[in-house]
């Protein structure tokens, strides 16, 4: 089911953690997280029209998306809404800001053809302490997708057996199993 949290940094849709099994299994287990079994599948994604923060294309967005949402609540008098409990993954600003790239090519589709929407979202999510004294490199950092049009999602699968066992993961994590 897609998440569609005010909090959910790279907005609504369907979130994968690219190529890192471990950190996806970790992040279940956060004791606030409050999830009994967790379970981790493994996708084969189609990015499609992707807003990737890995990219200046993509910062450019997101950056001028900022702009745009910081305008429009000077002009209604609201405040913008902050980031905060970011280890927790409250990121009220980020989804905010994706939330309105969105809908701003959503309405220049409706003039412009060759404007779509996206359908995916790829970002870098630096996270973690430092791996050692003044370093840039951080213990959890990752790189999530977020699928918006579900028909992107090619494929879903369990990891093999062998692979949970070599990650340290339980031996039943699917609980269809």
């Amino acid at each position: 089911m897609p998440a569609d949290n005010s909090y959910d940094w790279l907005g609504p849709g369907v979130y994968f953690w690219e190529n890192d099994p471990i950190r996806a299994y970790r992040w279940a287990q956060l004791p606030w997280r409050k999830i009994n079994l967790p379970s981790i599948v493994s996708a084969v994604i189609d990015p499609g029209r992707c807003l990737d923060l890995t990219t200046q294309e993509g910062i450019e967005a997101v950056r001028s998306a900022h702009e745009g949402l910081s305008e429009l609540h000077k002009l209604t008098g609201e405040q913008l809404p902050a980031n905060t409990g970011v280890e927790k993954g409250k990121r009220n600003l980020d989804c905010a800001v994706i939330k309105h790239l969105h809908r701003a090519r959503k309405k220049m589709a409706e003039s412009d053809p060759t404007v779509q929407p996206y359908q995916t979202v790829r970002a870098l999510f630096a996270e973690g302490e430092p791996l050692y004294e003044e370093a840039g490199f951080h213990d959890r950092t990752h790189v999530q997708i977020c699928v918006i049009d579900l028909r992107q999602i090619l494929g879903v699968f369990r990891l093999p057996d062998w692979q949970q066992k070599s990650l340290g993961i339980k031996e039943n994590i699917y609980p269809w199993t």
